[in-house]
């Protein structure tokens, strides 16, 4: 287990008076992740086409190339990385990967090398010596930032070139799809990474969020609370169905010990 008790900091009923789950297990729901990609009919390039292949949180920690996280802000990334951290800390037999989460903006001032030394509380003597070849790592970083700090980039590069067995799985802010192009940036593991987008939550994984977030709720069992009934409201007011979104929302209506919604 590498990682402690502050992997759950991220989540909004972390530091709140919410009876809702305080730690990701217990309420971490899935988004959509989907990777564009070319279905080429007929073997003909005429007829290819972009459709969307879909990953579940197994699928991201199997995944052998680096990966790239993209979604706008407020998309539960950084939550979603956390989650990552735990899958691959909990279940090492099946994936026989080691995570190590490093600060993006750390990078700034330390070696990577420097870094994972802190982590892993490994000399970097014993790195160098042949312990990052002999074992498989897995680099988690937030918020990377592709279009600043080239610096950062540049050090990355050299960083995975130099140890080609150690897989990057990052995440960056992007406020659409399209806008997102590897041509873009002139980095080697750029160009072979996965670029997965992180989709907005739809019925189902808001009724999921829903159920867990009042799960132990005596006041909303009582009432009966349907989560259709909640999810109707909540789109009522228009906004985005990101995870913060949604769990602000679940915030405020648990505070309103009044509400009774009316079923549908």
């Amino acid at each position: 287990k590498v990682y402690g008790e502050n992997v759950n900091e991220h989540l909004l009923s972390y530091k709140t008076d919410s009876e809702a789950p305080k730690d990701i297990n217990s309420l971490f729901v899935m988004p959509r992740i989907t990777e564009k990609v070319t279905q080429d009919k007929k073997n003909d390039l005429e007829f290819a086409e972009k459709i969307e292949k879909d990953y579940g949180l197994e699928d991201l920690c199997l995944l052998e190339k680096d990966i790239i996280l993209v979604g706008q802000k407020e998309m539960g990334k950084t939550v979603l990385l956390d989650k990552i951290l735990i899958e691959l800390s909990s279940h090492y037999p099946h994936y026989v990967k080691v995570p190590i989460l490093i600060d993006y903006n750390e990078i700034k001032r330390k070696t990577i090398l420097h870094l994972i030394s802190e982590y892993l509380n490994v000399s970097q003597k014993e790195l160098r010596s042949g312990f990052l070849e002999s074992n498989s790592f897995v680099i988690l970083i937030d918020n990377m930032d592709f279009h600043q700090h080239s610096s950062i980039l540049t050090k990355l590069d050299s960083f995975l070139n130099d140890y080609p067995n150690i897989q990057l799985i990052c995440t960056t802010t992007s406020s659409y799809e399209d806008t997102f192009q590897l041509y873009d940036f002139n980095c080697e593991f750029i160009k072979d990474s996965a670029v997965l987008f992180i989709k907005n939550f739809r019925t189902k994984e808001m009724q999921q969020l829903i159920t867990k977030w009042f799960g132990n709720n005596k006041n909303f069992q009582e009432k009966k609370v349907s989560p259709n009934s909640i999810i109707k409201r909540f789109n009522k007011l228009n906004l985005p169905s990101t995870p913060l979104a949604v769990s602000m929302f679940l915030w405020i209506i648990e505070k309103q010990e009044t509400y009774s919604p009316v079923n549908n």
